[in-house]
């Protein structure tokens, strides 16, 4: 690999984290990297755990002729051969291993001279064959329509047969849900979160470096949508390089960056590439500092440390790995301009900045931090009311999920109301929304907690945080519980804090910054609640400012101020 600084450090994460796999030895195909279960088979979780290490051997294979790719050459083969014991197998309709599929087929494009090209040709139908399934079984009306496509412009590139009409299909279902301005919802018009940046843009990108002469047309429609995309991807991006952890399969932590790092693989300069470079510089140095290895080297599930209480059904002992498609970034020729470029923060406005496409507003604060107001949020997956539909997050500040909805404690009711019937803490919070919606300055919801009870809740963000104001109707006796942001502790008792709490305000700094929160109207008292540990995504330990209160039956009024500011 040539000298470069920048691309020598990322190297060196790379290796940091791949080195501990290969450490942990190769099963005939698979990986072994943990004793925890998925919707999917074992003999998949295994597979999956190699074949996720692929998005980062195969950048760092094209840019280090002296990368020891045996390794992985041992386990593409003996995966794709039907007469090894160790082969992936006939794949069926929604298959996992449709997903780790174009992880594959890029590694050969990228690896092509010192591993395509050296197989014999029966392995090279091994492994066509085997890559070739995705165009006969079926795959979920979203973003996975786009493995087939690059598994297709994979064979394309590599002058093997191809079937277009499969891809043309995919292309044009995928058309359908692009919904303007650079967004595009997954198949589910609730949802627009990380993969709309991780999946569809850096899969259309991988498209454009691959097929941009064969098919100009397309490319160029993708490369429009890229470009108007990343003028409101920026804004989930802080001064010191966090993201806003915000919807599902946060495990894939930096792949937040991947977006970014297709940008330069396709040659496709959506930001000013000193920007871009800042940006993707800084999260990377964000996730090496956090704590996501486990002792043996190992990514963890979880996000800032390791947690399996804010995982998916489908996350496997490998699927962190899908963070390293960012280290396609590697695959970079030195000569290319990200690389000469000096890293400049981008200028983002200051104050609320309307994404209405995606139904939300961003905010860049004064201190940095990055805040995302949702409306209209929502899947079906684990802990969706908490990754999808809080009032806010923060890139600094980080959600909380629950452990449980009985008391406040477990439920860590982070930037959200919760609603319990009086004598009952069982609490409820907002779900999916009756109505909602969004305009220049405030977002609005309109749900329903429980029978009986229904609020409009207006959230008006301003400087360093935002002021609810809650329109309840209800036929019952509530108990309310209005929580602010979760500020990071050291440990979850709060004699060891100076908590300040009385009837019109709670505060707090803790050990990241000071959170508090205000009742303007219509409250009882305020204090800080200690929730059980590793529920905040970010930390283990946490508090919560929260406001209380309670109302009879009858319509109500309640206003209340949180917010939250770095030390």
């Amino acid at each position: 690999m040539e000298k470069n600084d920048d691309k020598s450090d990322i190297y060196r994460f790379a290796k940091s984290l791949m080195e501990p796999v290969k450490r942990n030895g190769i099963h005939i195909s698979g990986l072994n990297l943990g004793n925890s279960g998925t919707h999917y088979d074992r003999r998949q979780i295994e597979a999956e755990g190699f074949l996720r290490q692929l998005w980062a051997a195969g950048p760092a294979a094209s840019c280090d002729r002296e990368f020891d790719f045996s390794f992985y050459r041992k386990g593409i083969l003996s995966g794709c051969n039907p007469k090894s014991c160790g082969y992936w197998g006939t794949v069926s309709d929604y298959d996992q291993l449709l997903v780790e599929m174009p992880s594959l087929a890029v590694t050969l494009v990228l690896t092509r001279e010192m591993f395509w090209d050296t197989l014999s040709e029966t392995e090279q139908e091994h492994i066509w064959s085997w890559l070739n399934q995705i165009n006969k079984a079926k795959v979920h009306d979203n973003n996975w329509l786009f493995f087939r496509v690059l598994v297709n412009a994979a064979f394309s590139s590599l002058s093997l047969p191809f079937d277009q009409a499969a891809t043309d299909e995919a292309m044009d279902e995928l058309d359908t849900m692009y919904l303007g301005n650079g967004w595009y919802m997954d198949g589910n018009e609730h949802q627009m979160d990380y993969y709309i940046a991780w999946a569809f843009h850096f899969y259309s990108l991988m498209y454009v470096k691959l097929m941009k002469e064969k098919d100009p047309k397309r490319c160029a429609c993708y490369i429009r949508r890229v470009k108007l995309f990343a003028q409101d991807f920026v804004y989930w991006f802080d001064d010191d390089g966090a993201a806003i952890p915000f919807g599902r399969s946060l495990t894939y932590r930096f792949a937040q960056s991947a977006f970014w790092s297709a940008c330069v693989y396709a040659d496709v300069e959506a930001i000013p590439w000193a920007n871009m470079k800042y940006v993707l510089m800084k999260n990377l140095e964000y996730w090496e500092r956090q704590a996501i290895t486990r002792p043996d080297g190992i990514l963890s599930i979880g996000y800032g440390y390791e947690n399996l209480y804010m995982s998916e059904s489908y996350n496997g002992p490998g699927s962190p790995y899908w963070a390293f498609k960012t280290f396609l970034i590697l695959a970079v020729s030195d000569a290319h301009p990200f690389w000469r470029a000096r890293p400049e923060n981008p200028v983002k406005k200051v104050g609320v900045h309307p994404v209405p496409k995606a139904k939300m507003l961003l905010m860049a604060e004064p201190d940095g931090n990055a805040q995302l107001y949702p409306t209209d949020q929502l899947t079906r997956q684990a802990h969706a009311a908490e990754k999808y539909s809080k009032f806010v997050y923060s890139s600094f500040f980080g959600f909380s999920v629950r452990k449980d909805a009985r008391y406040l404690e477990a439920g860590a009711y982070d930037n959200t109301l919760a609603v319990a019937c009086q004598g009952d803490e069982h609490y409820f919070e907002k779900e999916r929304c009756v109505s909602s919606g969004i305009t220049n300055a405030y977002v609005w919801h309109q749900w329903k907690p429980v029978d009986g009870v229904e609020i409009l809740s207006y959230i008006v963000p301003i400087t360093h945080g935002h002021i609810r104001i809650h329109l309840i109707q209800t036929d019952r006796a509530l108990q309310l519980a209005d929580g602010g942001y979760a500020v990071r502790t050291y440990n979850g008792h709060k004699k060891d804090y100076s908590c300040q709490e009385s009837k019109t305000e709670a505060k707090l700094t803790g050990e990241n910054g000071t959170v508090w929160s205000l009742n303007i109207e219509g409250y009882d008292h305020c204090e800080v609640v200690f929730p059980d540990p590793n529920t905040n995504l970010i930390y283990p330990n946490s508090a919560i400012p929260t406001i209380l209160g309670s109302v009879e039956p009858g319509f109500h009024t309640l206003i209340s101020g949180h917010f939250g500011k770095r030390t």
